[in-house]
């Protein structure tokens, strides 16, 4: 379901018919998203990453561990798909920076 999703993100809005091309039960798809059981959680994870930058799929954020507040402390951000040698790149530079 996911990758059919991501594959037709303009029609994501119909995701019982996308559900029932799978052969997945429509109506405890529709039933679970009519419930927003989830959309509190998935509206915090939006804002959090909205607050580091991020704005689309895929992101990584390099980050590291802060002693003082127990969270992570962000150090790079990288949007979209990449080869290796970019997030090589990317960790190698942070670890410079951190000496």
């Amino acid at each position: 379901m996911r990758d059919r999703l991501f594959a037709n993100p303009q029609s994501i809005a119909d995701a019982a018919s996308h559900a029932a091309a799978l052969g997945l039960d429509s109506r405890k798809l529709d039933g679970c998203l009519a419930s927003g059981k989830y959309a509190a959680g998935i509206r915090a994870d939006m804002s959090q990453a909205r607050n580091l930058g991020i704005e689309g799929t895929p992101s990584f954020l390099l980050a590291i561990p802060d002693a003082a507040s127990g969270k992570l402390k962000p150090l790079s951000l990288m949007s979209g798909a990449r080869p290796f040698s970019s997030f090589q790149s990317m960790i190698d530079k942070a670890l410079a920076d951190l000496k």
